[in-house]
């Protein structure tokens, strides 16, 4: 969890679906590189590890790069949920992915 208390501490926002919560300001999309990414890649390791690993042998790394393994992670979290499965982690995907280590 270091890794997102730093992330929110690099700002952070009031969750648009849990209204006591709140969530990184900062959007993860494919391409960024960053400690707000790595904390993405360790929470889809805890919370959804199925997610994580593709269901193959390539695991998901935690160094804050967001490749084609982690986007398809995050869309493969994203459509678990039933939310919108476009690889980016906003608020709403932040708000899931916290709430499912909780």
């Amino acid at each position: 969890m270091q890794l997102v208390d730093f992330c929110l501490n690099h700002g952070e926002q009031p969750s648009p679906v849990f209204s006591d919560e709140e969530v990184p300001s900062t959007t993860v999309q494919y391409g960024f590189s960053g400690v707000c990414g790595a904390a993405v890649q360790d929470l889809l390791d805890i919370g959804f590890a199925p997610c994580a690993t593709g269901g193959g042998p390539d695991e998901l790394q935690i160094d804050g790069q967001d490749g084609s393994l982690t986007n398809a992670a995050v869309i493969c979290m994203q459509k678990q949920l039933g939310l919108q499965d476009n690889g980016q982690v906003g608020p709403i995907t932040w708000s899931w992915l916290l709430t499912a280590i909780g």
